[in-house]
């Protein structure tokens, strides 16, 4: 966004603006500054890609099944996608279905964990939990299509989070004045 004619962008505090955001002049930064942002950027979007490296059943995945998953969001970033899931659902970028996923999960959790499907143990309680309750119900879903079905049968939550989004976005532009 240009704003008095220099570069801004925003940057969220925290998971989903937790901790709000804060105002970044691009322009104020050297060649040497902006391209380490950059690579850091770039490390930190294909390190992502591989910080589960077990398995459903927690055994830890050979290197080449890592390198096969670093390799998987790579090609979706040649793609022109931002989003890319592996196993388990991953965040979408936009705020308002970032927002959204964000709900869903928290009313998915908080159902699994009333059935019983919650995890006492172990790695991604998440996707292991959505995964019993696909097998109980022989659903034809993965963890993600199972989310997407969620929120298809729940409108409410992307007005919602469409409500949520602009007033957070509303708060940022006044707290940049």
């Amino acid at each position: 966004m240009i704003v008095n004619g220099t570069t801004q962008v925003t940057v969220p505090l925290g998971r989903g603006g937790k901790y709000g955001s804060m105002a970044v002049d691009v322009d104020r930064f050297n060649d040497t500054v902006e391209q380490h942002v950059y690579m850091y950027g770039l490390r930190q979007i294909l390190n992502d890609a591989m910080a589960d490296k077990t398995d459903d059943d927690g055994n830890t995945l050979p290197t080449d099944q890592i390198v096969a998953k670093v390799q998987k969001r790579l090609d979706a970033l040649y793609a022109g996608e931002l989003r890319v899931r592996n196993g388990s659902a991953a965040e979408p970028v936009d705020p308002v279905e970032r927002e959204a996923y964000r709900i869903a999960r928290e009313k998915i959790e908080e159902q699994m964990k009333s059935i019983g499907h919650w995890p006492k143990k172990g790695t991604d309680k998440f996707g292991r939990a959505v995964m019993a309750r696909i097998v109980e119900r022989k659903l034809d879903h993965t963890v993600e299509s199972y989310i997407d079905t969620w929120l298809v049968a729940n409108p409410k939550v992307m007005t919602a989070a469409k409500r949520i989004v602009a007033e957070r976005d509303k708060a940022d532009e006044t707290a940049m004045v």
